[in-house]
């Protein structure tokens, strides 16, 4: 078996890619949808009034994404100051993916709704969760925060060669 070691420069460039995942899958359904709509690929066998779109939309693009950050708030918490770095970083990555998917689903929600109805106000919701992600985007300062980690630790992630975890691979 193999040993894929993984450094701290390797992580956060991990992290990174792992959000931009997220974050863009939304957007690409979206202009999917848009595209689908143009060409009168709607079914439209659902109607919203404006009032009643809003009152959807918002809340979804709301309140999901506020229950993944507070997923992530409570997955952060079990960590222990003790941990080794890597289990702490491992249980971060987790967290974060946590919290990313609620949002996005929080997005698709918003689109599904609108390629039901064409109501374009149902994508304030959309909005609203999109939002959310991009203020989710990861950065060693929000790790650091996020982690309370010691500044022996912070010095080995500021350290761009450093392995910080390793995995054994399976074939």
């Amino acid at each position: 078996m193999a040993t894929q070691k993984i450094t701290s420069s390797q992580y956060f460039k991990m992290l990174n890619i792992l959000y931009f995942a997220l974050i863009s899958t939304p957007f690409l359904f979206l202009i999917f949808i848009y595209i689908f709509s143009q060409s009168g690929g709607f079914i439209q066998n659902i109607t919203f009034t404006m009032q009643q779109a809003l009152l959807l939309a918002i809340p979804v693009g709301i309140a999901i994404p506020l229950a993944g950050s507070s997923l992530h708030s409570k997955r952060l918490a079990a960590i222990k100051i003790n941990d080794v770095l890597s289990k702490k970083l491992t249980l971060y990555q987790v967290a974060f993916i946590i919290k990313m998917s609620l949002i996005e689903v929080a997005a698709f929600m918003c689109i599904l709704f609108y390629f039901m109805s064409s109501n374009a106000y149902l994508l304030v919701g959309f909005v609203i969760s999109m939002f959310f992600g991009i203020m989710a985007k990861p950065s060693k300062e929000k790790l650091f925060a996020e982690l309370k980690l010691s500044k022996k630790e912070m010095n080995i992630l500021n350290s761009a060669d450093f392995v910080v975890i390793e995995r054994e691979q399976t074939n």
